[in-house]
């Protein structure tokens, strides 16, 4: 009598051995499948705070290429206005000039619209329109200067911010691939620990079977 319920006690230790194991191994299989969506989701995370850390690096340079483009412009004007200023001097000393000469003239009893008195006139309105020309030009040429700088500085900008975005469209990219290569691993993983489940399961059950092991319970219900 002891004997039988012994016997039926190892018989039902050894199933729940068996059903322990393979249950362990199923349990692997869920754990592997759960690591590896962890470590994904820590991959495109990080990519994701890369991606967004390189942005804000280049948003940030981005506003100072904008303030170097602004004060270009800044002093773009200033020369402009410069110029303008050293133009109206010009011009009223070149008017004073040539009305003290004329005054001169009249004083010596000299018609200043005619004869060398005249040329000497011109000679110095003809000077005057050369400095005047060269005043304007240096000013437009140093104005153009500034201008170009401040394109050249938002052009840098532009490049800097197309960079930046295509560098953080590459790190997303590249921590999707990495995420997707760890899930496909974590579904390999997982499908091993199930097939050697499911072999250690058909092994156990045909172990019990030769075994006697479920003839034994089975007596216990005849």
């Amino acid at each position: 009598m002891f004997g039988d319920i012994f016997s039926a006690i190892g018989s039902i230790a050894k199933i729940g051995s068996v059903g322990l194991g393979v249950y362990s191994q199923f349990k692997q299989a869920d754990a592997a499948e759960e690591a590896s969506q962890e470590q994904a989701d820590r991959t495109t995370k990080w990519s994701e705070k890369q991606a967004q850390e390189y942005i804000k690096s280049a948003e940030a340079n981005a506003e100072l290429y904008e303030m170097d483009a602004a004060t270009a412009m800044k002093e773009s004007l200033a020369i402009d206005y410069q110029a303008s200023v050293l133009l109206r001097q010009h011009a009223e000393k070149t008017h004073a000039l040539i009305g003290s000469q004329i005054t001169a003239y009249a004083k010596s009893g000299v018609n200043s619209s005619t004869g060398s008195a005249r040329r000497v006139i011109a000679d110095t309105a003809r000077k005057a329109t050369m400095d005047s020309q060269v005043i304007r030009y240096n000013g437009m040429t140093a104005s153009e200067m500034k201008r170009d700088l401040a394109r050249r500085f938002l052009k840098e900008r532009d490049v800097s911010l197309e960079t930046a975005m295509s560098y953080a469209n590459m790190m997303m990219e590249v921590g999707e691939d990495e995420a997707e290569s760890i899930l496909a691993q974590g579904q390999i993983n997982k499908k091993a620990y199930e097939t050697q489940a499911w072999g250690s399961l058909a092994t156990g059950v045909g172990s019990l079977y030769e075994s006697g092991t479920f003839d034994v319970i089975g007596s216990w219900f005849d």
